[in-house]
């Protein structure tokens, strides 16, 4: 479609800037006010070329500026009542804003409607459970452990990456830590396939338990790593080396870094002490969030931390007072899927989190004890400046399909890691794969 709209335009601004010879050139006339008319596709995506009509426009491009919102647009050619700017990725809808040679801007009556989507694809795995480390869909993961060998559904994964978007992943029944290369490799991190223990160590020689919920990767490399088999934070260096650190004051699940606040990262606990704790890394003592509720997944930025409230299928954000951690519902409070208004937005059984470089939230949608039969299988997004959630991709249909946005499937997608390129990726867990999303 988006090529269709980019043709299109292309030709009439052919047609427009082309067509008129010496006899009635329409000039511009700068005694007189600009007008803007129309302009035509009025939505698309990145590199759709748009046509803006009006009069006493400039023949020289330099002098045309068109912005909307903040950013501004390329001129790619003009004269006295034509206008072809580019779109820019990621640039938003709203109404353009034309200035020529330095005078008041005019905008457009209609709005631009800037179409964006996300192109899922498989970063490692294939759809097959079982354990072999290569490139992209030669490799095997164990996440769906829900069959008549081992009827052990609930056990939950996690992802996460690094700054050389490097991606990890914890192989719950494999029992290890694995590690996916930017071109798709996998490899053994940490662990031994199939064998469950508590030994700190380095690489293969360290063991994992078979109940590795969650998953974070600090600015300096380390992973930290929840061992919910023995309740356990670890640590694990950029090296491969396994350090179990202080008890947690909750039997742990999810474990958030905030690489904007060194030495600082967030557990959410249930059973006894059920709630949500910050670690001080170098203090290496736990302090009080919130208690009481069932929380999973967390996620945090700039001293802002956000939850996935498995009791109330919402959303929450918790910011740090003079008089302790405030605590709103950000969006969801009826299970369901639904798009929209944050007011109005609906999640069932919402579970990982992560957030974006331009400070969005992501979340995977399916949270359900075993990843199976839920109402949501897809990724959202909670759009923070416009207050809208929105599905990226995925649908309410859980199955395994590489496309682009609703056309795509997942199957108990309930981990999710955004690099600092904004790629998102996902633990799909009923897929045994990880999915990568290029969102644009």
């Amino acid at each position: 479609m988006k090529k269709v709209m980019k043709y299109i335009a292309v030709l009439l601004a052919s047609a427009a800037l082309a067509g008129c010879g010496e006899e009635g050139l329409e000039t511009n006339d700068l005694s007189a006010p600009v007008v803007v008319n129309r302009f035509y596709p009025t939505s698309g995506g990145v590199g759709t070329e748009v046509i803006i009509t009006g009069r006493n426009f400039s023949e020289d491009p330099s002098e045309v500026s068109v912005r909307l919102g903040k950013t501004e647009l390329k001129v790619l050619n003009s004269n006295a009542t034509n206008i072809v700017v580019m779109i820019p990725r990621k640039l938003g809808s709203g109404r353009f804003e034309v200035s020529i040679a330095g005078r008041e801007a005019v905008r457009t009556l209609e709005r631009f409607s800037y179409t964006y989507s996300a192109e899922v694809s498989t970063l490692a795995g294939n759809g097959e459970s079982g354990y072999a480390d290569g490139i992209g869909d030669l490799a095997r993961f164990y996440f769906n452990d829900y069959d008549q060998a081992m009827p052990e559904g609930w056990r939950k994964g996690a992802v996460c990456c690094d700054d050389d978007c490097n991606v990890y992943v914890t192989d719950i029944v494999n029992c290890c830590i694995r590690k996916i290369a930017p071109d798709g490799t996998v490899s053994t991190f940490v662990g031994m396939a199939g064998q469950s223990g508590t030994t700190d160590g380095v690489g293969t020689g360290a063991r994992l338990g078979k109940l590795n919920y969650g998953l974070d990767c600090d600015r300096d490399g380390n992973l930290w790593l929840v061992d919910t088999d023995t309740w356990q934070l670890r640590r694990i260096s950029p090296a491969g080396e396994v350090e179990t650190v202080v008890g947690c004051p909750c039997e742990p699940w999810y474990v958030a870094v905030d690489r904007t606040v060194p030495g600082t990262l967030y557990v959410s606990g249930q059973g006894t002490g059920k709630g949500i704790y910050r670690y001080d890394m170098e203090q290496n003592a736990f302090s009080t969030v919130a208690t009481g509720t069932t929380w999973s997944a967390v996620a945090a930025a700039d001293g802002v931390l956000y939850a996935s409230n498995v009791d109330s299928h919402s959303i929450e954000r918790f910011v740090e007072t003079a008089d302790g951690w405030s605590r709103e519902t950000l969006a969801g409070s009826v299970q369901g899927c639904e798009d929209g208004a944050f007011a109005q937005a609906r999640f069932s059984w919402p579970r990982g989190l992560a957030i974006d470089p331009s400070g969005d939230l992501c979340v995977a949608g399916n949270g359900t004890w075993d990843g199976g039969e839920n109402a949501d299988q897809g990724i959202r997004r909670l759009k923070m400046v416009e207050g809208v959630v929105e599905t990226m991709a995925g649908n309410t249909t859980a199955g395994y399909v590489d496309a682009v946005g609703a056309a795509a499937a997942f199957s108990g997608p309930q981990d999710v890691a955004v690099d600092k390129n904004g790629v998102i990726y996902v633990f799909d867990k009923m897929n045994n794969a990880v999915r990568k999303i290029i969102y644009e």
